[in-house]
């Protein structure tokens, strides 16, 4: 063992361990852990605490923690919920700096949320790193230190593979490291996070990205503690070149209830989750099987070399059928097909009989069957295009007899072109093993036309991440703003201070002289209820547009103070606004608001009043680039409209993702009991001209 570099070694590399409520008993869950890191053969130092014992399978056990003969690096505990506290205040006073936390009984159950207070407290006054609570351990197997109980670490041999699992799912992390070693495959890390009291994902993640046997980082998400934090260690991940996936749960309104059962912790909206994956560069999943097969993919592939506007995938089917399943998920997961040169078109012409298709997708035809060389013949023509990106080859109903007897060649292919070769057959599957070595030659086998897709759109997707610049996770903020904007003037003055612009206005008080107050105002103009007056102006007839002249605004004022009273009689005679209008130009809505999982984010897309009709909105998490913005108001149907939707000008989406950040900003630097400021709408002027803010919002809770 080696001294500690990073704070967290103590857990994944410690020097000695104490068990601390071990059994004798082997096959009981507090047993299990000193058991099988003895079979694991850790290398440090093992003690054990129990109140009768003074051995446990040949390691030295003492009364309590206060008696061990020296200060261990990390202790697993496993004691019942209520016992926890104490035993955690000893090892901090012993100066035990890091704990695995198997006991459940926390945050999760009624009354257990002081007990985990309790944790986090001494946790943190002694500067503890912990695993958990209600975890099921964690390993580390090229250092073999395997703290857990689980049934997936109970194995003669643990294979080592670049993979680490992060879950806040105990049995489904268990799911993913026995699925991962059955058959020979390996990972290198494993943490069940459990409830996340004192060290949480975004730590380990920071850790894992250090190591130089991670490749891929695969998790399941039910929650983040602190999103930010998250995204931020992503990001040094991914600058690593390190792959991040992750299968998220509780994404409905069910889900979410589901996840707060389970952790305690209600999470924040999916489609919140969604893009801070994305601005991450972390690949989405929907199901453990494709967590635990990507993870394979990702692993041991090459990524597709960029080719230009004519590269992609080169596919070669020997039947017709599956070609157009392919041509379908290729489309629908953003996984192009490569347009061959005219040279390889004809090379396989040559080749391919006439009722055969030479163009990507080919089609080689079933007279495979009978001319052995015609699948040879046709690999040799059809591989080496100039514009192949990776090769995807579809087998027929021999498929597994192919893939077994022609094994030689499909792998020297691989070897040969550098590409990621992907088998398909046709619902069939390979033995474990066969699959293993196909994978660590960089060949992957695929069940059928539509997972072999699958299979690319990971890597394609994995490659965009890769090639994006730098996230920008640190950005010098301004001085905080020491008190809420009470007044429109006040919330004016703001937008303006961060060069957000706004058209000309004037307040209209009760008695105020017309003429004097619309001196300089350029007609026409609007007429609204303030903001703090109404939220829906349009729906209660609190706006009027195109008001011509002062007399004009007169007449509209006096009605809308009897709407004002009659949607609540203490608006009577309150300020109206009076606000130049603005011709042309894309409404767009611009929010800044605290999230409860990952700090301030900023929500664009369509404004006006269709905001909540077509819910055309995408989310950014701070602090990001203005590139990052304009990446993702891309993905939204607003941006056609930026772009000048049926011969309209096209729009300053520049100005546009500016202040919106510019928005996101303030709101930083605002007190925390202000919880979103809203501009809706916000016109954005053709090209060059900027934008102006219409109304604004500001939500206090």
């Amino acid at each position: 063992m080696t001294q500690h570099a990073h704070p967290l070694d103590v857990l994944f590399a410690p020097r000695s361990i104490v068990f601390v409520g071990v059994s004798a008993d082997p096959k009981k869950t507090a047993g299990a852990p000193l058991r099988i890191a003895i079979q694991n053969r850790y290398p440090g130092q093992l003690y054990g605490v129990h109140p009768r014992e003074e051995r446990i399978e040949g390691v030295p056990c003492f009364r309590s923690v206060e008696e061990l003969p020296e200060v261990p690096d990390c202790a697993f505990i496993s004691v019942v919920a209520k016992l926890v506290p104490g035993v955690l205040e000893s090892c901090g006073r012993k100066g035990i700096k890091g704990a695995v936390i198997l006991s459940s009984g926390f945050e999760e159950v009624e009354g257990g949320a002081d007990i985990a207070r309790s944790v986090g407290e001494i946790g943190r006054k002694y500067g503890m790193h912990i695993v958990g609570p209600n975890s099921e351990g964690l390993w580390s197997v090229k250092r073999r230190t395997i703290l857990t109980f689980g049934s997936a670490a109970r194995r003669e041999k643990l294979h080592h593979a670049p993979i680490a699992a992060l879950t806040q799912s105990g049995g489904i992390g268990g799911a993913i490291a026995r699925r991962l070693q059955d058959g020979g495959f390996g990972c290198s890390y494993f943490v069940s996070v459990g409830n996340e009291t004192v060290t949480g994902t975004a730590d380990y993640i920071d850790w894992l990205a250090e190591q130089d046997d991670v490749r891929v980082i695969v998790m399941f998400i039910e929650g983040l503690i602190d999103g930010a934090k998250a995204i931020r260690a992503a990001a040094k991940a991914r600058a690593r070149g390190i792959h991040l996936v992750a299968l998220k749960s509780g994404n409905s309104a069910v889900g979410r209830i589901a996840t707060a059962t389970h952790t305690g912790k209600i999470s924040t909206a999916g489609a919140i989750y969604d893009a801070a994956l994305d601005q991450a560069g972390v690949v989405r999943v929907e199901s453990l099987t494709d967590l635990i097969e990507s993870a394979k993919l990702l692993c041991s592939m090459p990524l597709p070399p960029p080719r230009g506007a004519k590269g992609g995938v080169a596919v070669l089917s020997v039947l017709g059928g599956p070609r157009s399943i392919m041509a379908d998920m290729g489309e629908k997961l953003g996984v192009p097909l490569a347009t061959f040169e005219d040279s390889t078109v004809a090379a396989l012409a040559k080749v391919v009989p006439a009722f055969g298709y030479p163009r990507n997708p080919v089609d080689i035809t079933g007279q495979v069957v009978g001319d052995h060389t015609l699948f040879e013949r046709a690999l040799d023509a059809g591989t080496g295009d100039a514009n192949s990106e990776g090769l995807l080859i579809q087998f027929g109903n021999g498929g597994i007899r192919e893939a077994r007897e022609r094994r030689e060649i499909f792998t020297s292919l691989a070897r040969k072109t550098g590409l990621p070769v992907v088998l398909s057959l046709l619902g069939d599957t390979l033995d474990e093993a066969l699959l293993v070595d196909y994978a660590k030659q960089g060949v992957a086998v695929a069940r059928d036309a539509a997972e072999a897709m699958r299979y690319f759109g990971w890597l394609y997707r994995a490659r965009e991440y890769q090639a994006r610049p730098p996230l920008d996770t640190e950005r010098a903020g301004r001085p905080p703003l020491p008190a809420v904007p009470r007044s429109w003037q006040e919330t004016m003055s703001l937008l303006a201070d961060a060069g957000i612009s706004q058209p000309a206005w004037r307040i209209l008080e009760n008695g105020a002289d017309l003429g004097l107050l619309c001196n300089g105002l350029r007609f026409p103009v609007a007429l609204k209820a303030m903001p703090e007056q109404a939220e829906h102006k349009t729906e209660h007839g609190l706006v009027v547009l195109n008001l011509p002249d002062a007399d004009a605004v007169a007449v509209a004022a006096i009605a809308m103070q009897e709407r004002l009273a009659r949607l609540d009689p203490r608006l009577r005679g309150g300020p109206l606004l009076v606000q130049e209008m603005v011709s042309g130009g894309v409404e767009a809505v611009v929010t800044a608001a605290r999230d409860p999982d990952f700090g301030v984010i900023l929500a664009v897309g369509t404004g006006g009043t269709l905001v909540e009709l077509l819910g055309d909105v995408g989310y950014v998490v701070l602090p990001a680039s203005a590139d990052e913005v304009k990446r993702r108001i891309g993905t939204l149907k607003l941006s056609r409209l930026l772009a000048g939707f049926r011969g309209a000008e096209s729009a300053d989406t520049e100005a546009l993702a500016r202040a919106a950040l510019s928005l996101g900003s303030i709101l930083q630097r605002l007190p925390s009991s202000v919880q979103a400021i809203e501009l809706n709408p916000l016109l954005v002027m053709p090209a060059g001209k900027g934008v102006a803010a219409i109304d604004v919002l500001v939500r206090e809770g």
